[in-house]
């Protein structure tokens, strides 16, 4: 009963606040803001990486694709801790998940 008395007063309290919208289209925006945050960080991370290694800029494609192949290699290397991130990462953005 209490609960209810709350969640009515919270309801009412923040009507103004509601933007109407979509729970499902703005969870698909911020969906896509993060991946494109994340996709983002990754190439800045592997330009940065490969800048590192030995060489110019114009072996970077190169370097990238090595990058790539060593990454793929270290997954199937280790599969059950890859599988565990891989899990932790679904779970940590459930809320972020396709319907």
């Amino acid at each position: 009963m209490l609960w209810e008395v709350v969640c009515a007063e919270m309801n009412n309290d923040l009507f103004e606040m509601r933007s109407g919208a979509d729970p499902m289209a703005v969870k698909e925006v911020v969906r896509a803001e993060h991946i494109g945050l994340i996709y983002r960080n990754l190439l800045g991370s592997a330009v940065t990486f490969a800048a590192l290694h030995e060489g110019g800029f114009e072996g970077l494609e190169g370097r990238l694709e090595a990058l790539n192949a060593q990454m793929v290699q270290e997954a199937r290397g280790n599969p059950e801790r890859v599988a565990k991130q891989f899990q932790d990462a679904k779970e940590r953005y459930v809320f972020m998940g396709e319907e």
